[in-house]
């Protein structure tokens, strides 16, 4: 799996051409193996036949003090391809000497403390700014002189020095190699991407990305090779094998948790059954104490309009039907002697039948309104306990209504907090999904 490895090495005065010889397996080192590719660039014209000139050159005439070399040891994606691992570490080294910094290059194909392929550039380059005028070795690495810049040597670029403000230190590294950083990742990603593969590297640190693990240090291969060959742990071994077990443990603890993409699935189903929720959530109206009120009112004023009505029902139907019905009474019995008594029953006893059925008629029509105006009355209009029924029935409604509004915010702020869970579980998948491409294994 690809994983990101920088790092920026300072060589001093006498280092440079053994430096050059190892990452090279030139030299003393012809044994060592792994060495797959070499290449050099910008070389001046009296070291591009033999470039292991130059960097004896710059052990034997650069300055007491001054700085041989500079290297960058860098991390190549193990999904690439040899070829494509060969082009990127090419862009590498014209990203980080251009035209003007001589530089050698060596890839190497170790293995892993985790077994697998440890593929690995080491770029080698000079300080020294190739300005197009000709010098001989000696020359070359002599102090620059601005004025005349043929009588001098190649100035140094001093962008690669970390800058200082006073006593303080400013910056861990130069900005320069913060660009470089930045610019590798680009470059890796965009590579990987080109061959289909879902590896990533990132330049951040742990802390920066938030991932709990330290850190894996570098065992270097003197200490590896020394517990291989005697079983010897070194100091820088052993503080090696304690980040590893510090790390063993944060991942375990970790895996015992629920993955990112559990917690974002947990946290979708908490939002929709909250939405639900929500949904099934009935609406309550706000209750209207005026309405009430209006509601007692117009009953009063039904049982006023039914007072009339009973009152014409006594005043007038019901007097009328009861003349015009003892008037056919007193005609039906009227007559002097049997026969015309029957008479008047037989001719008379048709109306008065009607009249008595029309009287009874209004009898029951008064006493259905009389009795519905004494419901009335009784339930709500002269009651002395209806405005505190009312009231009552008001205080109820309100709690219903209070409760309901209630329940409703505590269902929206749940949403919107479950929202926010979701966004961000959602947002740490991608994170999650790296952190597990991450490898723990780094450079021996």
């Amino acid at each position: 799996m690809a994983v990101y490895h920088l790092s920026l090495k300072v060589g001093s005065k006498g280092k440079a051409a053994p430096h050059f010889n190892y990452i090279t397996a030139s030299e003393k080192y012809t044994a060592k193996r792994g060495v797959v590719h070499v290449e050099h660039g910008n070389m001046p014209l009296w070291a591009a036949a033999k470039p292991s000139l130059f960097w004896q050159a710059s052990d034997e005439f650069e300055r007491a003090n001054g700085t041989a070399y500079r290297e960058l040891e860098v991390s190549l994606p193990r999904e690439l391809p040899f070829a494509q691992q060969v082009e990127l570490a090419r862009q590498l080294a014209r990203e980080a000497c251009g035209n003007q910094h001589a530089f050698s290059f060596a890839i190497h194909h170790t293995k892993a403390s985790d077994g697998g392929m440890n593929p690995h550039v080491h770029i080698q380059f000079s300080e020294r700014v190739d300005d197009g005028i000709e010098r001989d070795r000696q020359h070359y690495f002599k102090r620059a002189n601005r004025k005349e810049p043929e009588k001098g040597g190649c100035a140094k670029d001093r962008s690669w020095q970390a800058s200082k403000r006073g006593k303080q230190k400013v910056a861990a590294s130069s900005e320069r190699l913060l660009e470089i950083r930045k610019s590798w990742e680009t470059m890796c990603n965009k590579a990987l991407e080109e061959i289909g593969s879902d590896a990533r590297i990132d330049h951040r640190s742990h802390e920066a990305r938030g991932i709990e693990t330290a850190p894996q240090p570098k065992v270097g291969a003197k200490s590896w090779h020394l517990f291989r060959r005697t079983g010897d742990k070194n100091e820088r071994y052993c503080r090696w094998e304690q980040v590893i077990a510090s790390n063993n443990a944060i991942i375990t603890k970790v895996a015992s948790k629920p993955s990112a993409q559990e917690r974002y699935h947990d946290a979708l189903q908490e939002l929709q059954t909250k939405q639900r929720q929500l949904a099934a959530l009935h609406p309550v109206r706000r209750p209207d104490k005026s309405a009430i009120l209006r509601r007692i009112a117009e009953n009063q004023k039904r049982v006023r309009r039914l007072g009339n009505e009973i009152r014409q029902l006594e005043h007038d139907t019901i007097h009328k039907a009861y003349d015009a019905m003892v008037k056919a009474q007193c005609k039906r019995d009227a007559g002097r002697n049997f026969f015309m008594r029957a008479w008047n029953r037989f001719y008379y006893g048709g109306d008065y039948v009607r009249l008595t059925d029309a009287y009874e008629k209004v009898l029951k029509r008064k006493a259905d309104k009389t009795g519905e105006r004494n419901n009335l009355i009784e339930r709500i209009c002269q009651n002395p306990n209806a405005q505190a029924k009312a009231s009552a029935e008001y205080a109820r409604q309100a709690k219903e209504y209070q409760a309901y509004i209630r329940r409703k915010v505590e269902l929206e702020r749940d949403l919107q907090s479950a929202q926010r869970q979701v966004q961000a579980c959602k947002r740490l998948l991608p994170q999650a999904q790296r952190r597990n491409g991450a490898g723990l294994h780094l450079t021996i």
